[in-house]
């Protein structure tokens, strides 16, 4: 019995070569696409001159995307308490709405009149019976709004026009609509011992920082909506002076 050599099946392999990735990029003038040497470059004032065609040109966008490539930021993923759905060009984002100081030193001082008026009541028996009745009432009602707290609801969207932002059940605070196009830059800035998220807006008056929301119960959250805001709006995130969390 005739048997064929094994060789013709064996499958021949290439040699494996790392693959290097360069740390350097050059700059090219956009006139006639000569690289340009270090000489002519002026890296402080990001500006660059071509021996070839004499053109003079800025390359603070190479530079800055160059930059962005050698920067490695861990993606933040996102943290229990947020919904978020993408569709088309649309996003939409659901958050628990974050407690405000006025809720809670409503339910605090409520009950403390309370209490406060049910003794002088009690001891002296002078003191109207409505006081201590009113402030009780006060109390049950601020004391029943925070056991509701899950109904409350931040919902954030942004379309091809707007950034929208409503608060439900709906409360003293109006809903909003930025325009897309105005807006910069988001950060994130501790106020008051609350993680607030601001966004600077250049509008026709001029630039604002908009505090968007307030009171996140947690840094990753914060920094969560802030990185999904800024993808979906293809903004590069940069460190401005005002940030503090």
């Amino acid at each position: 019995m005739r048997h064929e050599p094994i060789e013709k099946y064996k499958l021949e392999l290439n040699d494996l070569k790392p693959e290097y990735t360069s740390n350097y990029k050059k700059i090219a003038c956009p006139s006639c696409h000569t690289d340009v040497p270090a000489d002519n470059i002026n890296i402080n004032d990001k500006i660059a001159k071509c021996n070839h065609c004499h053109a003079v040109f800025p390359f603070h966008k190479e530079v800055a995307s160059f930059l962005t490539k050698e920067k490695i930021k861990q993606e933040i993923i996102r943290p229990e308490g947020i919904d978020i759905f993408h569709f088309k060009d649309d996003l939409d984002i659901t958050i628990q709405q974050p407690f405000s100081i006025p809720e809670v030193l409503s339910s605090v001082f409520s009950t403390i009149f309370a209490l406060l008026f049910t003794i002088i009541f009690l001891a002296s028996g002078k003191l109207p019976i409505i006081l201590p009745a009113i402030f009780w009432g006060l109390s049950f009602i601020s004391f029943v709004n925070l056991a509701n707290r899950s109904r409350y609801k931040v919902y954030l969207n942004i379309d091809n026009r707007f950034l929208s932002i409503k608060w439900r059940p709906k409360k003293l605070k109006k809903d909003q609509h930025f325009p897309i196009q105005e807006i910069d830059q988001l950060y994130i800035k501790n106020v008051g011992g609350l993680i607030t998220i601001f966004m600077i807006v250049n509008s026709m008056a001029g630039q604002k920082h908009i505090q968007l929301i307030s009171g996140i119960d947690s840094l990753s959250k914060a920094r969560y909506l802030e990185q999904e805001i800024e993808n979906h709006l293809g903004i590069q995130d940069r460190h401005v002076p005002e940030e503090s969390a």
